[in-house]
C-alpha cells in the first residue's frame, strides 16, 4: 500500500502556530482518518533568532482514500477556523497531483490567501471531465439498539464538497452518487453501473 507523507508547518506570521497546534489534535482525533493513517507532531531544532522549536504536523496516510479522508478532516478544520491561516503544506513533488484535494481544503474558501507552500502541478492522469464517483456511507447498524454513526453520514457530505469543489478536482455533480446506508445489493450496484458508465464516456 502507497503511504504519502504529509507536512503541516506554521508560516511567517504568528498566529499560523496557534493554528497549527488546533490543526494536530482534530486530525488526530478523527477516527475515519486513523484507519487510514496516523498523525504526529515533531518538533524542529531551535533556528537562530527562534525562542522555541517550531512544531511540525506530519500525516502519513494511505494513497487515494486516506489522501480523500484527509481532505475531508482539513475541510472541516477550516470551517471550524473560519478564517485565512498561514499553515502551509509541503508534499514531495512526485505526490503533488494525489495531494490536490488537500491543497484545496487548506486553501482559503475566499480564494484572499492559499494557505499552501506552491499549487500542485495540473492535473495529468486523473480529468475531472472523464471521471465518475460513487460515495458510500453505512451509518447505521442492523441492531437498532446501536446509536448511529453521524460522523461516517458527515464524512460523505464533506468528501461530495471537496470532490465537487473546482478548486480541488470539480467533478461535475452529475457524475458523482451519494449512497447513504444501502439496504439492498441493488442500491450499490445501481449507482455504480450508472457512474461506471459515464467514466466511460
Amino acid at each position: 500500500m502507497d503511504i504519502i507523507e504529509f507536512r503541516f508547518e506554521a508560516g511567517a506570521d504568528d498566529g499560523s502556530r496557534d493554528d497549527l497546534r488546533t490543526l494536530s489534535p482534530h486530525l488526530a482525533g478523527d477516527h475515519a482518518l486513523r484507519a487510514h493513517g496516523r498523525v504526529v507532531v515533531e518538533h524542529e531544532p531551535v533556528r537562530p533568532g527562534e525562542l522555541g522549536a517550531a512544531e511540525v504536523v506530519l500525516a502519513a496516510v494511505s494513497a487515494v482514500v486516506g489522501v480523500g479522508q484527509l481532505a475531508v478532516a482539513v475541510r472541516a478544520w477550516r470551517d471550524e477556523l473560519n478564517r485565512p491561516t498561514g499553515v502551509r503544506l509541503v508534499v514531495p513533488d512526485e505526490h503533488r497531483d494525489e495531494a490536490r484535494a488537500v491543497f484545496g481544503a487548506l486553501r482559503d474558501p475566499s480564494g484572499e490567501r492559499a494557505a499552501v507552500v506552491a499549487d500542485p502541478k495540473p492535473f495529468g492522469r486523473i480529468d475531472p471531465a472523464n471521471s465518475a464517483c460513487v460515495l458510500i456511507g453505512v451509518d447505521r447498524y442492523v441492531d437498532r439498539e446501536l446509536p448511529s454513526l453521524r460522523a461516517v453520514y458527515n464524512n460523505v457530505e464533506q468528501l461530495y464538497d471537496v470532490l465537487t469543489d473546482e478548486n480541488v478536482w470539480g467533478v461535475e455533480t452529475g457524475r458523482i452518487r451519494k449512497v447513504h446506508h444501502p439496504r439492498t445489493a441493488a442500491d450499490l450496484i445501481r449507482p455504480i453501473r450508472e457512474m461506471s458508465e459515464l467514466a466511460r464516456t
